[in-house]
């Protein structure tokens, strides 16, 4: 949200700040600079510059602030992270959005937007020594619909009754679902402040939120403080609750969703994306880092997989004699396996008729030992994109299906800057999947799921 500034005879910039809603002059309730501390403390978060001012009738560089501004007698707008959308890969209609302490500029909650509902905010966690970390957690109640498994609306738990909750719904023209209430946290990572790929005006990363205890379908008070309190159990499939264990192996797994975003500021107007950059002469080349997660698992109606996971090589995850060494597959083995790489070696580039090539090489040029393909996204000006994937990972079971069906796929490119696309980030997503039944099995199928972001500079 744009909100406007003013520079006063005595130097003190100030705003009428509501700690998220739109702005105007300045009023009762000034936003304050941002501070120092809250400058270190948000890049912990993200290397994006945590102000942004854009002078009346910007002509000129843009003033990044810390701290104060030693001039007077002019008009700015102002820019935050908390203006700034993260967009996530998994859907066009999902981003995230950072929220701030008004008085100081710091990180402390982040929200997300599920199809331009706000769905509730998460607060930023503390360590034992009172300072923020990168990660966030609250408990949150979401309405989902009756069958399905996605939230429709979110919003944190402030002590509501159900009388409260179906107020809500009604207002938000919900119906046909249930309540359920979330003890979650949010293990959130950004790379644009990776040496050698500092970014300033974008950011991309991945988040990933997990429960520690979820409640189903609640419908009356007393479930409600069952729920808060710990002690609701009606049933393994409406109340659950993670066992350490259970926590450590699920804070351990890379099932991330991937997101990027960043200030497109055009004249002094926030938008989206600044326009897709065409050359006068030559080509736009954009270098920087990626990342890409993947996802497989194989499923089956009642049909044995040990056959399914030997072929795709799934580890055993199951030690049947107890003598310390995985000997067999258990009822998980193969369910929702994830992997994540990176290539400091990714880029971008645009000819002259406006067509975007995305290269991100995770085989020839990954991070680590672990390899997964080289992924090229081709995108013609005006039409679809294309996906190529070369080489071939060393880990058998992240390897793509041999034949593929029902695919999805989307490349959603973004532009950042002031009035300059001096950096891209955006997203790439490619889905399938497979029956892989042989002989007399059915139903036996094998999903398969590619998440990209990167984050790069212009060459």
């Amino acid at each position: 949200m744009r909100k406007s500034l003013i520079l006063t005879s005595i130097l003190a910039l100030a705003a009428c700040s509501t700690g998220g809603g739109g702005g105007s002059n300045v009023g009762n309730n000034p936003r304050h600079a941002v501070t120092q501390g809250a400058i270190d403390s948000n890049k912990n978060i993200t290397n994006m510059t945590s102000e942004i001012l854009i002078p009346k009738g910007f002509t000129g560089d843009p003033v990044i602030r810390s701290g104060t501004i030693h001039e007077g007698g002019r008009t700015y707008t102002s820019y935050r992270l908390d203006d700034v959308k993260l967009f996530s890969a998994e859907s066009a209609n999902q981003y995230l959005n950072l929220k701030l302490d008004n008085s100081n500029g710091e990180i402390n909650a982040v929200r997300m937007v599920l199809n331009g509902e706000d769905s509730g905010s998460i607060v930023r966690e503390k360590d034992n020594t009172g300072a923020f970390t990168n990660a966030f957690a609250g408990p949150i109640f979401e309405y989902v619909a009756d069958g399905e498994d996605q939230a429709l609306f979110r919003v944190p738990d402030t002590g509501q009754n159900m009388a409260a909750l179906n107020q809500l719904a009604t207002k938000n023209h919900l119906s046909g679902g249930h309540w359920n209430r979330i003890d979650e946290r949010m293990l959130f990572q950004t790379y644009g402040g990776d040496e050698g790929h500092e970014l300033q005006y974008s950011d991309f990363g991945y988040f990933n939120p997990i429960y520690r205890s979820k409640n189903k379908n609640l419908t009356t008070d007393e479930q409600l403080a069952g729920a808060r309190a710990g002690t609701l159990n009606r049933d393994p499939d409406l109340d659950k609750y993670r066992d350490e264990d259970e926590w450590n192996a699920i804070l351990a797994s890379k099932d991330y969703q991937l997101f990027a975003g960043g200030y497109a500021i055009s004249g002094s107007n926030i938008i989206d994306s600044l326009p897709v950059p065409v050359p006068t002469a030559g080509t736009n080349t954009y270098s920087g880092k990626a990342m890409g997660r993947i996802y497989a698992s194989i499923q089956s109606d009642g049909v044995d997989r040990s056959t399914y996971l030997a072929a795709w090589n799934v580890p055993y995850d199951f030690d049947s004699d107890d003598n310390g060494t995985m000997d067999s597959w258990s009822d998980n083995a193969g369910h929702d396996m994830a992997q994540a790489y990176t290539t400091s070696h990714a880029t971008l580039t645009i000819d002259t008729d406006g067509n975007q090539v995305l290269f991100m090489p995770f085989n020839t040029q990954s991070d680590t030992a672990d390899t997964f393909y080289d992924v090229t996204v081709t995108k013609p000006n005006g039409e679809d994109a294309t996906f190529a994937f070369t080489g071939s990972p060393n880990e058998i079971e992240y390897r793509r299906n041999t034949t593929e069906g029902g695919i999805e796929q989307s490349f959603n490119p973004g532009y950042y800057g002031v009035n300059d696309a001096a950096e891209a980030a955006g997203t790439v997503r490619y889905y399938t999947e497979q029956d892989i039944s042989t002989g007399t099995d059915t139903g036996v199928t094998r999903e398969w799921e590619f998440q990209g972001a990167y984050g790069m500079k212009k060459d």
